[in-house]
């Protein structure tokens, strides 16, 4: 698509990436407009290999945003103002989190707010490597900036899907640091949330809720604060 604008609302998937066959979709000077926040703009997908997403905090194609759109040269906007939308459907997929994520970092484009806002990961694998982290310490005002529908921070979420033939192919594994705190009144944090799926804390694993992410911060812990919830 060259030098033109693709329009996208409803519940509209802008269009499938197959990451086996790359040059199938190509952009050049491509806006796309988004005027719904159901909207996805791509189905990611691999017809050959399992999906691998590395989440290293890198620029240019080795970015978060990049790997799920198939590079750089997309604008994407919206003319009426949505900001829930989605860069991508991702199902049946391992994903690497290598590096530091911070959920209240949404500066546009960076690993941390296309892995907290911009996706959707079902029937996949979430795995916080060894020099990996996640941090989830958030008020009212910054979830509410990530999606209005929620109601207590969550260090990492996943969800079966209808491709999934039985729950082995849904986790959460943490080798890494999930630090999970709620700043302000309200329910506390949940630590990992795993419906139809498994999660593990591995031994080097760290998970801490209603903790801060400082050294030698103490803060008062929220009522109804869960370290795991899961429906295997």
């Amino acid at each position: 698509m060259k030098d033109a604008t693709l329009v996208l609302d409803g519940k509209a998937i802008g269009y499938v990436f197959d990451q086996a066959r790359p040059n199938v979709v190509n952009f050049n000077n491509t806006n796309i407009d988004v005027l719904s926040g159901d909207v996805v703009i791509a189905d990611l997908r691999n017809s050959i290999t399992p999906i691998v997403i590395d989440i290293e905090n890198k620029a240019g194609n080795d970015s978060l945003k990049s790997q799920l759109l198939r590079g750089n040269n997309i604008n994407i906007t919206s003319s009426n103002g949505k900001t829930n939308y989605k860069y991508a459907l991702v199902d049946d997929a391992t994903i690497q989190i290598k590096s530091a994520v911070d959920k209240a970092n949404l500066i546009s484009d960076s690993d941390s707010e296309v892995f907290t806002k911009r996706s959707l990961y079902q029937n996949s694998r979430l795995h916080v490597e060894a020099f990996g982290s996640v941090k989830a310490e958030l008020n009212t005002a910054q979830m509410n900036a990530i999606d209005d529908r929620f109601l207590a921070p969550v260090g990492l979420a996943i969800t079966g899907s209808s491709k999934s033939v039985d729950n082995t192919t849904t986790e959460i594994g943490n080798k890494g640091k999930v630090f999970v705190d709620r700043t302000d009144a309200g329910q506390g944090g949940i630590g990992f949330l795993a419906d139809y799926g498994w999660l593990n804390n591995y031994n080097a694993g760290k998970l801490e809720v209603e903790y801060s992410s400082v050294p030698g911060v103490t803060v008062t812990p929220n009522d109804g604060a869960v370290g795991n919830v899961w429906n295997k």
